[in-house]
């Protein structure tokens, strides 16, 4: 899991914090999913906040806590750099722009809701967010499924989330843990009956 030995990571200033999630807040669409590959490039690939190998762990776990997963990666973020402060002021960054976008929406809505060139954009915006979705599963896939185990994993995983929605993600995801501990156990004890062979 991250720590926050590493020199770099200490140093991050609560306004550096703010202005990043700030930045991934104003101009991230889509919601959380469609934020991974913004977030996974502002926290890992340009500031080196949290180690690329260290990032599937920390989507892992955003993912599966209550909420956003943007803001959870945001207070995820925050606590490991700064501590209680960092968490609240990434949290913050990160919650401004959607609560003033949204504030200003409210008070525009009655005016433009059956505006064509708005329902148009809408029509543009919904394929680029699934786009987003899609690349960022890839890019958590390419570090995450390893062996044929994980693979396997994954497509049972993704099948009940398809076909018994009302599962849900909680249980998939317990399931999930479970299985790899269970996987873990049956490759270790694989390894010691060789080398006691």
């Amino acid at each position: 899991m991250p720590k926050n030995k590493d020199k770099a990571v200490n140093t991050v200033s609560l306004l550096e914090l703010f202005t990043t999630f700030f930045k991934i807040g104003a101009f991230s669409f889509g919601g959380g999913y469609a934020m991974l590959p913004v977030i996974a490039r502002e926290i890992s690939e340009q500031r080196s906040w949290v180690k690329k190998e260290e990032l599937q762990d920390v989507f892992a776990i955003t993912g599966c806590l209550p909420g956003a997963i943007a803001l959870n990666a945001a207070a995820f973020t925050g606590y490991i750099t700064r501590g209680v402060g960092g968490m609240i002021i990434a949290v913050c960054g990160n919650l401004l722009p959607s609560v003033v976008v949204v504030i200003a929406l409210c008070t525009a809505v009655a005016l433009v809701r059956d505006n064509p060139v708005v329902e148009a954009a809408f029509l543009g915006i919904r394929p680029a967010v699934v786009a987003l979705i899609a690349y960022a599963a890839f890019n958590m896939a390419k570090g995450s499924l390893k062996d044929g185990f994980a693979f396997t994993l994954c497509l049972v995983a993704l099948a009940v989330a398809i076909f018994v929605p009302a599962v849900g993600v909680v249980p998939i995801v317990l399931l999930g843990g479970l299985a790899g501990l269970a996987g873990q156990k049956v490759k270790r004890m694989k390894l010691k009956g060789r080398s006691e062979a």
